[in-house]
């Protein structure tokens, strides 16, 4: 159906995938419209004939085709054939008075009415499709200027039509200073536009902006595993009670090396997680005797892992960090074998800056 071609096209579209078929028929299009406009600058009329009689058999055909499919968009191939057969007309009508004599005159600069000179303007915006002509124009005219040349020579004339339409245009004597009103509009206000723009990026991304200021942390996740030569075993998780405080930096007891600038101006909080952990790890009897046996050959080590999620930016709002393995010596090893306390000194550390992109720094 039609909605569903549609559909298709638009799901291409944002897939940056065009059908085939479709990117044919454009350039297939398009490679005509610049073989008649070839045979229109060298005022070739057997040419514009072949032309004539090879797209009409060709549109004529591929209608026909199209047609003969069911699941085909007859309205839309419809309109198509419709306006080429009105493209056929106006090239018959061609072929019968002939070519003028001078076929590289730019139609649209031989009035000086508003709407030509709007189409003028809009022609000129079109992307690249002024340079296209105007390349296609120095391959089939002879001329002893170079490219360049040829380009200035265009913009000359293009800008002698403009100044021909404000001439005829305006309502004022020739010699008369520009009205004070001419003269803010389009000398103040744009300056001063300009400067805004110009000046506004620099203020939107300053520290003067009121949007633009700490990026808290919402919550914080705390992961303890133990490492061995045959796997990990998890053994903490906390994070799901956790007290977080906004601080000073200059209330920390920080060690020395570990402040800088953006440290003083920073947001700074205080995550207290609890020291029970938020999941009960039940292993199997053979990983339970796997973990033994691991704290017993002491080549274990510990490993701790911090998450961190903060509403801002949209690409990286979960951060994640982790410290360096811990290697556990006999004394540790032997207390987390039989479930005791263990002091593990400089575990983690203390203080993580997070930025907005790349990884968390520790201190």
């Amino acid at each position: 159906s039609k909605n569903n071609e549609v559909d298709a096209l638009a799901e291409s579209v944002r897939q940056s995938q065009l059908p085939t078929d479709y990117v044919l028929f454009l350039l297939t299009y398009s490679a005509l419209m610049v073989f008649d406009r070839v045979v229109y600058l060298y005022s070739f009329k057997a040419g514009k004939v072949v032309y004539y009689f090879v797209t009409l058999v060709a549109a004529t055909t591929w209608v026909m085709l199209i047609f003969n499919h069911r699941q085909s968009n007859r309205f839309s191939v419809t309109l198509i054939y419709i306006t080429k057969l009105a493209s056929l007309v106006l090239s018959a009508r061609q072929i019968r008075c002939g070519f003028p004599p001078r076929t590289r005159q730019h139609f649209l600069m031989q009035s000086k009415d508003v709407i030509t000179h709007f189409a003028f303007i809009v022609y000129r915006l079109t992307p690249f499709l002024y340079e296209l002509r105007v390349l296609l124009d120095f391959a089939c005219t002879p001329s002893a200027l170079d490219l360049f040349d040829w380009l200035k020579l265009e913009d000359i004339r293009a800008s002698l039509y403009q100044v021909a339409f404000r001439n005829k245009t305006r309502r004022r004597v020739l010699g008369k200073p520009q009205p004070a009103h001419q003269k803010f509009v389009c000398g103040w206000l744009l300056f001063f536009l300009l400067a805004l723009i110009i000046g506004i990026p620099a203020l939107a991304f300053s520290k003067a902006n009121p949007s633009i200021g700490a990026n808290p942390i919402t919550a914080v996740k705390v992961n303890l595993t133990l490492v061995t030569a045959t796997g990990i075993f998890p053994l903490y998780a906390g994070g799901n009670r956790c007290d977080m405080q906004d601080l000073e930096w200059a209330d920390l007891e920080q060690e020395d090396g570990c402040e800088d600038e953006t440290s003083k101006n920073a947001k700074v909080q205080e995550a207290c997680v609890s020291v029970e952990s938020d999941v009960l790890w039940q292993p199997t009897p053979p990983a339970e005797r796997e973990f033994n046996e691991s704290l017993a050959r002491h080549n274990s080590s510990l490993k701790l892992y911090w998450t961190w999620t903060r509403n801002n930016p949209d690409d990286n709002k979960v951060v994640v960090g982790d410290s360096p393995e811990y290697p556990l010596d006999h004394a540790q090893a032997m207390a987390i074998m039989l479930r005791r306390d263990v002091h593990l000194p400089e575990l983690y550390y203390r203080f993580w800056q997070l930025k907005a992109e790349g990884s968390p720094r520790p201190y």
